[in-house]
């Protein structure tokens, strides 16, 4: 999710890497950040077949269950 976030405010938005630097390291301050692993991944392909919930949703979702 970062990683989208951080594309689109490069890009629409016209930040900077160093205002980027700065956004990333308040979520990791505010924020439960979640690193997805393999297990993370599948289940929110579980999530996706089951629930029919979106490809953003689902990710919330499955690692909401982490924190």
């Amino acid at each position: 999710m970062f990683n989208e976030v951080c594309v689109n405010l490069l890009r629409r938005a016209n930040f900077t890497e160093a205002q980027i630097t700065q956004l990333i390291e308040s979520f990791y301050d505010r924020c439960c950040v979640v690193e997805l692993t393999k297990s993370d991944l599948l289940m929110a392909s579980r999530l996706r077949q089951k629930a029919l919930i979106i490809f953003l949703g689902q990710h919330n979702c499955g690692s909401s269950l982490k924190c």
